[in-house]
């Protein structure tokens, strides 16, 4: 049956947040206003409470569409990142704005995400800005390679255009999955040589983040 860009974009959105719901968070997550959003610097961000109908509240988590042109495993890691978040507030848990705090750290591990301020093996678990990197034989690793496929977002964007900012003449680069490390000029796009991942640029000691 044809359907609108809009409609299957949306509900493989939905697919996606459901079923990791379902094998990730028990199904305890409630429903949310999922959305696209292009926030500097940032894979993907909860905003808690942020949608109102007639005085019922929803939260929403957004993914940003100028970064979707990345490893599938990674957007959807990006989400189950943001459903930690949501899950965090549900519980009466959340830190200041922002902050990735140790009971949310703790919350990514039980669900096979180490979280990480460089997106690698070794960074901080939490602070300001903080990534993550999937565990390898972890839950959210054997989930993902049980998706359905028609829950995977059909559609990338493909301006793939980041924020600009001030940056130094260099940048470094870091790829999440295989640790390879490159410098370049700020505000590039740059795939991994082995994995063709979507390398992370560091900017000024931050990085982008979910």
């Amino acid at each position: 049956m044809n359907t609108t860009p809009t409609l299957n974009q949306f509900e493989a959105y939905q697919n996606m947040y459901t079923y990791f719901n379902d094998k990730l968070f028990e199904g305890k997550l409630p429903h949310v206003l999922l959305n696209f959003s292009r926030k500097s610097k940032a894979y993907g961000f909860f905003a808690p409470k942020r949608w109102d109908q007639n005085g019922s509240i929803c939260h929403e988590i957004s993914l940003n569409p100028s970064l979707l042109k990345r490893p599938m495993a990674e957007i959807a890691s990006t989400m189950c990142h943001e459903q930690c978040h949501l899950q965090v507030e549900e519980e009466g848990k959340a830190s200041r704005n922002g902050y990735h705090s140790r009971y949310w750290s703790n919350k990514m591990e039980l669900i096979g995400l180490m979280p990480s301020s460089s997106g690698c093996e070794g960074g901080k678990k939490t602070g300001q800005r903080v990534s993550h990197y999937i565990i390898e034989g972890g839950k959210f690793d054997t989930a993902f390679k049980s998706i359905p496929k028609e829950y995977l977002l059909p559609w990338s964007c493909s301006d793939l255009e980041l924020v600009k900012k001030q940056a130094p003449a260099r940048s470094k680069y870091v790829c999440e999955v295989d640790r390879v490390k490159v410098y370049g000029k700020p505000d590039i796009l740059i795939r991994c040589g082995i994995c063709n991942s979507l390398m992370m640029e560091h900017f000024n000691g931050g990085e982008l983040n979910s």
